[in-house]
């Protein structure tokens, strides 16, 4: 893995915005490993709302919410510039798999499974297109354009029209007879086959272009809105089934009533929730790494834990760096 050097990160900020920036750099273009540990590193942070990586321009793209942009020093660190640290020497091994396989076995005694990949993670904010939609929008705007630059017929404008409106024919059609019919959709074939009557081509290519454009954006924020939704759904179900240990407290508490400097008890099987730091004792954690498995790492007192953490040995407490109830 790319290291970074001492003080002053190896990428390049390119623009920095309320709740987005974009940097650049060089090795994001010429290394899949570190293009895919950055994919695993982002797709574990539960509060980022999107991001993008750009394999062909060496560039990355993050959306957060601006309560959070002290944290973004850590998270590309872990994303594009994770710490070497030594492997625990009850966890060395030079076979990848077999040593997910024995992290496996630890922590689910007697059952025999394939090692954990978390490469099936794929980011969750990708907004996928409408194809028919935009190839409908797009065909009724080529055939607006060739008539401005070249000046068509109007016979053969008005006939480009009504061939673009048999989908929308088609479609409602099919509407009738699958669900009851939308009146809106019987309206915009009833407007176009007036304006067609009319000889007004133009204005029936106009209308589907702007039509299908506007549904295009409609449907992708609501998808996008669903998902960020969604997301929040689980987090406040994590917050509130969740529990963990305080160190001062005999009983568990919700994760969603930790705040900043609560100290935590770690022990082995317990996942990381929260960032903190370990103040007490020694851990070995496994950790999302590059290939697609799960990377050991030794833990002392000072060192950072990063969510998404798993503890696998040894026992600690923790301070609490960031609030569940902050995100």
């Amino acid at each position: 893995m790319v290291a970074s050097a001492a003080h002053t990160p190896p990428w390049e900020i390119r623009s920095e915005l309320p709740g987005r920036l974009r940097l650049s750099w060089e090795a994001l273009r010429h290394s899949p490993e570190l293009r895919r540990q950055c994919d695993l590193a982002l797709t574990a942070c539960h509060w980022l709302h999107g991001y993008r990586i750009n394999g062909l321009a060496g560039s990355l793209c993050l959306r957060f919410p601006e309560a959070r942009r002290a944290d973004l020093p850590h998270l590309l660190k872990a994303a594009l510039a994770p710490d070497p640290s030594p492997v625990p020497k009850e966890l060395e091994s030079t076979d990848p798999e077999g040593l997910a396989l024995a992290l496996n076995s630890t922590l689910n005694p007697g059952r025999k499974e394939e090692p954990v990949r978390p490469g099936g993670l794929t980011s969750a904010r990708v907004l996928q297109a409408q194809p028919l939609l935009l190839r409908h929008g797009s065909l009724c705007a080529l055939a607006l354009g060739l008539d401005l630059w070249l000046g068509l017929p109007a016979l053969l404008v008005n006939g480009a029209a009504a061939v673009l409106t048999l989908p929308l024919l088609a479609h409602v059609w099919r509407e009738l007879r699958e669900r009851p019919p939308r009146w809106t959709e019987l309206l915009d074939v009833g407007f176009s086959a007036v304006l067609l009557r009319q000889g007004l081509g133009r204005e029936v290519l106009v209308d589907h272009a702007l039509e299908d454009g506007g549904d295009w954006l409609q449907r992708v924020s609501a998808e996008e809105r669903s998902r960020e939704q969604a997301g929040l759904d689980v987090l406040r179900r994590l917050g509130s089934q969740v529990r963990v240990s305080l160190e001062a407290d005999r009983d568990p508490v919700p994760l969603a009533a930790v705040r900043v400097a609560d100290r935590l008890r770690l022990r082995p099987g317990l996942p990381v929730f929260l960032a903190m730091t370990l103040v007490e004792g020694g851990v070995a954690v496994i950790r999302p790494g590059g290939r697609g498995l799960w990377e050991p790492r030794a833990v002392k007192p000072g060192d950072r834990l990063e969510p998404g953490w798993l503890v696998v040995q040894g026992v600690g407490i923790g301070e609490v760096l960031c609030a569940f109830a902050e995100d």
